[in-house]
């Protein structure tokens, strides 16, 4: 048993509070058990809790052991003369205060199964070879009591992204398409590129996306030009010589400037990734579809979004996957997979927040429009699958993506739903 669970299980009130006991056999209710203390003195400040029929107002000590508390000195501390109450696992020792006065102590032992806490012990002892605290037991978890937290925790993300989509739509003045073009943009840099890309979608002048629009290939020159991509080449051939040249005139006519925008990486990435290829399939997309927006903000039905996402690349990169150097033809068009991934990290959250701003509730459709989407894959989530945390959807993926990055990673067992399953009750 470690103290620090101790105080994570008063603090999330993870005990049945009702039918408590002191050790001395009085009554005990728990109206507030305090606020947690991070600096000295008793653990728990200014809490409120009813002995008999008496209100008491003042802090609680946790420990171990009730021994402790003359272990610590706490009975000559002028800091623990407030105490009210002295929560322990085991009332090993009948303890006096401050004032010379029997401390009223609870004895967790008497309400609590030790055994029921050995995955959260896990939260100070986990193993080297575990991917998360409940590895070994998540699996007694009812589904439905797992259901509720995955979607629990999709909401929380989805409200992560609409957060970061709203402070792009204070940069654009409320330009929604020009929202879309950033969501766009840094998705289909993916994880390894997604802060590139999105250091260019953020550095580009929208208006001047907007004048090009109808054209592909100027376009594709701003994109590649600005992302460092038309690199110097000894030979070039023709098409790259024609990018050059079109960027220099964009250069030219609209001033750019590239400085602060993050070189895309191609190392670990297969082929069909490249930066290369990502961004002339956006350049397409842009220039083939004038009312995108529109499209993406009015659709809820996944094979409509995939036949509206149907694109590839300009024809030069069918038979190239880098510049000057041929390869085998073969289309590029973007894969289902890929358009579940914008579905996913891009249509939802945007179509969320637009709706929030128009003051409508579009949860129920975004939720259905997820469900029939395939989960993502990656290696978080493919490691979370062999321990039997496999998704069956977008949604389930996106929740695991959540729990594992903003709980699982950070100790935050005593606040998951599954954690205090395993608490069995508590």
């Amino acid at each position: 048993m470690r103290e620090v669970l101790l105080h994570g299980l008063w603090e999330q009130q993870k005990l049945p509070f009702s039918g408590l006991k002191l050790a001395s056999g009085e009554e005990l209710q728990i109206w507030d058990p305090g606020k947690l203390n991070k600096n000295a003195g008793p653990d728990f400040l200014n809490a409120r809790i009813i002995i008999g029929e008496t209100l008491w107002a003042g802090h609680v000590e946790l420990h171990l052991r009730a021994s402790d508390w003359n272990a610590h000195e706490h009975s000559a501390d002028p800091n623990y003369q407030n105490v009210i109450l002295h929560v322990v696992w085991e009332d090993d020792k009948e303890i006096t205060g401050f004032h010379g006065t029997p401390l009223p102590t609870l004895q967790l032992r008497d309400y609590v199964d030790e055994s029921a806490l050995v995955s959260v012990l896990r939260i100070q002892t986990k193993a080297k070879d575990y991917l998360i605290n409940c590895q070994q037991d998540h699996l007694a978890v009812p589904n439905k009591i797992k259901e509720d937290w995955w979607l629990s925790m999709f909401k929380e993300r989805l409200i992560h992204k609409s957060n970061e989509i709203r402070t792009w739509l204070q940069i654009s003045r409320n330009d929604w398409e020009q929202v879309l073009f950033i969501s766009l943009i840094k998705s289909f840099g993916l994880h390894v590129n997604g802060e590139s890309f999105l250091s260019l979608g953020l550095k580009l002048d929208f208006s001047i996306v907007q004048k090009l629009r109808q054209d592909q290939f100027q376009l594709e020159a701003l994109f590649l030009g600005m992302a460092g991509l038309l690199g110097k080449q000894k030979k070039p051939d023709p098409y790259t010589k024609e990018l050059h040249l079109a960027f220099q005139f964009l250069c030219t006519k609209f001033r750019l400037n590239s400085m602060g925008i993050l070189r895309p990486d191609f190392l670990r990435l297969r082929p069909a990734n490249f930066p290369t290829i990502r961004l002339s399939q956006l350049a397409v997309l842009i220039a083939t579809q004038p009312r995108l927006f529109g499209q993406l903000t009015s659709t809820f039905k996944r094979p409509e979004f995939h036949k509206l996402l149907s694109v590839g690349p300009s024809s030069y990169w069918e038979t190239h996957y880098t510049f000057g150097k041929q390869s085998k033809r073969k289309r590029k068009r973007l894969s289902p997979a890929f358009k579940d991934l914008l579905i996913i990290n891009t249509v939802v959250p945007l179509q969320f927040t637009h709706a929030c701003a128009k003051g409508l509730d579009s949860w129920r459709r975004l939720r259905s429009l997820l469900e029939t989407c395939p989960p993502e894959y990656n290696y978080t989530l493919n490691s979370l699958s062999e321990i039997g945390m496999r998704p069956t959807n977008g949604l389930q993926s996106q929740a695991l993506l959540q729990k594992y990055h903003h709980h699982c990673l950070k100790n935050r067992c005593l606040e998951c739903a599954i954690g205090g399953y395993l608490l069995k009750g508590i």
